[in-house]
């Protein structure tokens, strides 16, 4: 990865031994009302299953930046995507857990590649006010987006469970995948430091959780880990 986006050469006999660590699974049900099928609740969902082998551990790392005056969670087993399946917590140091390959020194001719490291939730506002998820993320002053390798939207579904065991609210969006490559160009007097600051500023961050993004929403998906960057450099 470090390679990638420092413009050099990449290994393509390395990529092809690398294999994803999760599965895709997808399964087509329908939604009942008693004993009778609902008009047009016939769905697909996809589902993503972790690689079994005696041979293999797997960790999640949920990167947090906590308030002033906040605590870690507590350290005790949590459910993991189902009732039936645990997972222990602890807390880590990120310097400790987390060493993200390094962005480039320079960026010639204002030139940055932004590669997606998470899956993002992006929205705009369509013509009737309304917000939309889209795959165009928000700009930096200065930039503008010379070409995107995006695929096919991926949903991402939460719920948030009520104090009686039911669901209080439960809600749908569509994620731009993770993988995504976006090019942009700066321009201006100076279009190779002006690259440079933001690309330093953003690397190894969401893309949408400042200020400057108007939707406070997305800034909010942005702190759940929507969206993380990794920032280089393209020719």
């Amino acid at each position: 990865m470090r390679e990638y986006l420092h413009g050099e050469g990449v290994d393509s006999e390395l990529l092809s031994r690398l294999s994803p660590p999760v599965q895709v699974e997808r399964r087509t049900g329908i939604a009942r009302q008693g004993r009778t099928v609902r008009h047009a609740h016939l769905y697909a969902s996809d589902y993503l299953r972790l690689r079994e082998n005696v041979d293999e551990e797997w960790a999640f790392l949920a990167l947090c930046e906590l308030d002033p005056g906040l605590s870690p969670p507590p350290l005790k087993p949590v459910r993991l995507g189902g009732e039936g399946r645990l997972a222990d917590v602890r807390a880590c140091e990120r310097q400790d857990l987390l060493t993200l390959p390094e962005h480039p020194d320079r960026f010639p001719d204002g030139k940055v590649l932004v590669y997606l490291a998470t899956p993002a939730i992006w929205r705009r506002t369509s013509p009737d006010g309304s917000w939309r998820d889209a795959w165009l993320p928000p700009l930096p002053d200065g930039a503008h987006l010379v070409a995107a390798a995006v695929n096919g939207p991926e949903h991402v579904a939460s719920a948030r469970p009520d104090r009686t065991g039911g669901v209080e609210y439960a809600w749908l969006r569509w994620a731009v995948p993770a993988g995504s490559v976006y090019l942009l160009r700066f321009t201006g007097p100076d279009p190779e430091r002006t690259a440079r600051d933001w690309a330093v500023r953003a690397h190894g961050r969401a893309w949408g959780e400042g200020d400057d993004n108007p939707d406070h929403t997305g800034r909010r998906l942005a702190t759940a880990g929507f969206g993380l960057i990794l920032t280089g450099t393209w020719t």
